[in-house]
């Protein structure tokens, strides 16, 4: 007699294994409710497969073994200057100055851009750099952070008073978990302008306009570009200023309110300056902005 032994490499289905395994899926969403496509959802056990969330923020472990524990956690690493603009240095500025204070944890933890548990204002000089394209990425922080929608902030202006738990844990488990939770915060992006359509506004009342002068000049000579506005109430500006560098050289800033702080100036070869400049205070700006200074090569 010949014996033959086979065996079912899927251990749901071989000889009662389905009672082994349970399935555990959630979503992972923004506070105001926008789903987050291509996170990375990981567990703490070795040899799980990772998952991707699809475009409605949903993630499923099909076939997790019973009995274990396990910590999921999330990453999400994709160009960190997106949704980053001007508008969200100006709130986060109002809010350091108690002009306008926060009224959600999750804004707290989007604009501690250098991860100190804390708002202040090296939070805004990371974030210009990156707006500037002085920087890719931020030094201390990762661009997602992702947290258990469980968790409740005891403090409601300081959401560091307790950890945050940018985890999920299921102790001992035995049963399916189809309801997990996370929610995305992208970080230095307070006005969660992440979601918007390219091209969409963020409630603009319209163009604020800058004026220089046409001048002709000669080689050698220094030429002062001088940035004029219309009387206009305004919190912010972020634009780009581009030339010919085989023409002029930029050799400096005087005068007005952009000073060289708010001055990208690491593409000058490319002939391209980029301005990020915010006004906190909302008031009626008019007249002289800036003077750009050049030569004529």
């Amino acid at each position: 007699n010949t014996t033959v032994t086979l065996m079912d490499e899927n251990p749901k289905v071989c000889g009662g294994g389905s009672n082994r395994f349970v399935s555990v899926a959630g979503y992972i969403l923004t506070e105001s409710g926008d789903p987050i496509d291509n996170a990375t959802v990981l567990t703490d056990i070795p040899g799980t497969p990772n998952i991707q969330t699809n475009a409605d923020g949903q993630f499923m472990f099909p076939a997790l073994e019973k009995g274990y524990s396990y910590m999921m956690t999330v990453e999400k690493n994709d160009d960190y200057k997106e949704g980053i603009s001007t508008i969200d240095l100006v709130y986060i500025k109002r809010h350091i100055l108690r002009i306008e204070r926060f009224d959600s944890p999750y804004e707290w933890i989007a604009a501690d851009a250098n991860a100190s548990e804390s708002v202040t204002t090296f939070d805004i000089a990371q974030l210009r750099r990156l707006i500037l394209r002085l920087d890719d990425e931020l030094a201390d922080s990762d661009s997602w952070k992702f947290i258990d929608k469980s968790h409740v902030f005891d403090i409601a202006d300081n959401p560091w008073s307790a950890p945050i738990p940018e985890y999920i844990m299921s102790e001992n488990l035995q049963e399916d978990k189809m309801s997990l939770e996370f929610v995305g915060v992208k970080v230095g992006d307070v006005d969660q302008s992440y979601f918007l359509d390219a091209g969409q506004a963020r409630d603009f009342a319209g163009d604020y306009v800058l004026q220089a002068q046409d001048k002709t000049f000669e080689a050698g000579t220094e030429v002062q570009a001088v940035l004029n506005a219309k009387a206009q109430s305004v919190l912010g500006a972020q634009f780009t200023l581009s030339y010919d560098p085989s023409v002029l050289t930029y050799t400096g800033i005087s005068s007005g309110v952009i000073t060289e702080e708010h001055l990208g100036l690491n593409r000058l070869d490319e002939g391209i300056i980029t301005v990020s400049w915010d006004n906190y205070s909302g008031e009626e700006l008019s007249g002289r902005l800036s003077d750009a200074s050049t030569q004529r090569q």
